[in-house]
């Protein structure tokens, strides 16, 4: 296993494919995630395939197969799925996080990735700006736009149809894959960018992207060195913004969302106080490595004795639907304190590095863990968490 950073320079598959990863996630081809089949053009193409580890990455590894060793055991104890669906799963889990941590060992050029995902923000805010003329001006209803012609994408709730998705299953999806453009902008002090990254996840009416976004110019403003002049228009800027959120009309659901989360309502009931609510009446011979009842619905019926009256978990399986596990929860949930420390440990190294560059992007996903059900997936936050940690210092780097 070698332990030393490699890089080359010869082509540019990792920065050109990287941005597009999360709009291709729920493309298959017959069996195949788009997704798997692009890590693996980036892998077999950089240093002509070479294959190692660093010492960096080495704690998300633990964490991943601590995570397989579990799901097999959940394989034996758990009847919520055949047992084939599960191994499908599990294998396109096992495959993508394989190619991802491989990838993620490689060195990039951070001015090339951040010119690709200008270009993948473009393509992303232009169907987000489609949507929201559909809805506001045409009043019509809407679908996620297609990339593959005849090529239905799956939407988790029928009331998103109503709200803006581009190109993406949902509006937390599409600001999955913005954010690392408003990050890469506060990054290289592109304030331009950073300004349109913004307004393009505001319009998503999503109310997480909405926080996350305002957390990383927080971030941006109080910890990152800059010259007083960034700091002044930065500022202006967070000012501007505030005012038009408030009083456009355009960002008036996502003002009236955000309005019902300070009160404990809309996305604060369904994505922190019920799946804490879940975790709260686990046994306590399941907090060490998780419960094996995986159906949430299931566990919710076994354990209605434990829940108090009107939680949330009980309204939500009353009425028929599945109960949402945060990235916390869902990792005590189904991998116990042991996974949930596992995936911390991931972070330790790369916090306390002070060559690290992507410290305030990190901290964005540790609080979206919180919130967000996808943040220990294989998908497009983590992958610039595990970039940052094996990237060389360019002394001469362009800064924009």
């Amino acid at each position: 296993m070698q332990t030393n950073l490699k890089s080359n320079n010869r082509n540019h598959a990792l920065e050109i494919l990287v941005p597009f990863l999360g709009v291709f996630a729920p493309y298959k081809i017959s069996v195949i995630p788009v997704t798997a089949i692009m890590l693996f053009i980036i892998v077999f193409f950089r240093n002509k395939g070479t294959l190692f580890i660093s010492k960096q990455t080495m704690p998300y590894l633990i964490f991943v197969l601590y995570r397989v060793f579990r799901d097999v055991v959940h394989m034996f104890f758990s009847v919520s799925d055949p047992i084939d669906v599960q191994v499908k799963r599990l294998s396109e889990y096992i495959v993508l996080n394989a190619l991802i941590i491989i990838m993620c060992n490689y060195d990039f050029d951070e001015r090339i990735l951040f010119k690709w995902w200008k270009i993948a923000g473009t393509v992303f805010g232009a169907g987000m700006v489609y949507h929201v003329v559909q809805l506001l001006i045409f009043h019509q209803s809407i679908q996620p736009i297609s990339l593959i012609p005849g090529y239905i994408i799956y939407n988790e709730a029928v009331e998103d149809f109503t709200r803006p998705t581009s190109f993406f299953s949902e509006p937390a999806a599409y600001v999955v894959s913005m954010l690392p453009l408003l990050f890469l902008s506060l990054k290289r002090r592109n304030l331009k960018w950073a300004v349109i990254a913004t307004f393009l996840i505001m319009m998503s009416t999503s109310t997480i992207g909405v926080v996350l976004s305002a957390l990383l110019w927080v971030l941006f403003i109080l910890f990152e060195k800059k010259s007083m002049k960034t700091t002044v228009i930065s500022l202006t800027f967070v000012f501007v913004f505030v005012v038009l959120f408030m009083y456009l009309p355009l960002f008036s659901d996502t003002l009236e969302k955000l309005q019902e989360v300070s009160v404990g309502a809309s996305t604060w009931g369904s994505r922190v106080k019920g799946p804490f609510e879940m975790i709260s009446v686990m046994k306590w011979y399941e907090l060490p490595f998780g419960t094996n009842i995986l159906d949430t619905r299931e566990f919710v019926f076994r354990n209605l004795s434990s829940f108090k009256s009107g939680s949330v978990p009980v309204l939500y399986v009353n009425y028929g639907y599945t109960v949402f596990l945060n990235t916390i929860a869902m990792l005590i949930y189904r991998y116990g304190i042991t996974g949930l420390c596992l995936f911390l440990f991931t972070f330790k190294n790369k916090m306390l590095n002070k060559h690290y560059e992507a410290r305030m992007y990190a901290i964005m996903m540790i609080v979206a863990a919180f919130a967000q059900g996808s943040v220990a997936s294989p998908d497009i936050g983590f992958i610039i968490v595990l970039l940052y940690a094996n990237k060389k210092r360019r002394q001469n780097s362009s800064v924009r």
